[in-house]
């Protein structure tokens, strides 16, 4: 049985607004092995970005606060850290791929520099070289004619296509870890199916652990090794 990558413990999460107290997440637990995938399903407001967010910081506070529990990634207990230490995980150790493409992106700057804008800041990669990492990035991922493309802008392209560039961002670092929370769910069902295949192929090329967060069992079924059910956090 290989090492386990990700330990999530007891975690709970509390939003507050006034005098009233939702909890999201309601004492999760769940282990993550490396290199392989986990499927995290639920009814929408089950709790499952919510959870995704958490193990990143990625949670305004306030209004949310991680009542307790541990997340510990690669022996780190990530609630922990300083958020120095979390801005060099962030991208370079665990990535995310966000629910909806298009407001993952900024619609005023160009997709190219998007995409490299982890590396230029772990790795300092200058113009030149971080435009050459977003050709071949959006090579890997399917784009046609990235030469051109790589410098046009999130509405000019479709959602399939901007979902392919959120990939490139999300692997652009090497990351041990990818939460791909829905990624597919304001897609057809054609380009489903592509985006899918997109992330197992990268996956099976790089060995990256992936957790799969949806609502679509066949999706989970079809995809990840084992599944964690959320319901009312």
């Amino acid at each position: 049985m290989k090492p386990s990558i990700l330990e999530i413990e007891d975690l709970v999460v509390e939003f507050h607004q006034g005098n009233k107290v939702v909890r999201a997440a309601n004492h999760v637990s769940l282990t993550i092995r490396q290199g392989e995938t986990v499927g995290i399903v639920g009814e929408s407001g089950s709790g499952k970005s919510v959870l995704c967010r958490s193990i990143l910081r990625l949670l305004p506070s306030p209004p949310s606060f991680v009542k307790s529990g541990r997340i510990t990634f690669a022996g780190r207990d990530l609630l922990s850290l300083p958020e120095t230490e979390m801005q060099e995980i962030r991208g370079a150790d665990i990535a995310m791929v966000f629910q909806n493409p298009m407001n993952a992106l900024n619609p005023v700057w160009p997709i190219g520099d998007q995409i490299t804008e982890g590396e230029r800041v772990h790795r300092g990669l200058g113009t030149r070289a971080a435009r050459t990492r977003a050709v071949e990035l959006l090579k890997r991922v399917g784009i046609p004619s990235p030469e051109m493309r790589v410098d046009e802008y999130p509405h000019q392209w479709s959602g399939g296509m901007v979902q392919r560039a959120v990939i490139a961002m999300a692997i652009a670092g090497g990351p041990k870890l990818i939460l791909a929370d829905e990624p597919t769910t304001a897609l057809d069902v054609t380009i489903q199916d592509q985006i899918l295949a997109l992330l197992m192929d990268l996956q099976a090329a790089t060995g990256t652990t992936l957790i799969l967060v949806s609502h679509d069992m066949a999706v989970v079924a079809e995809t990840c090794d084992r599944v964690a059910v959320m319901y009312a956090g």
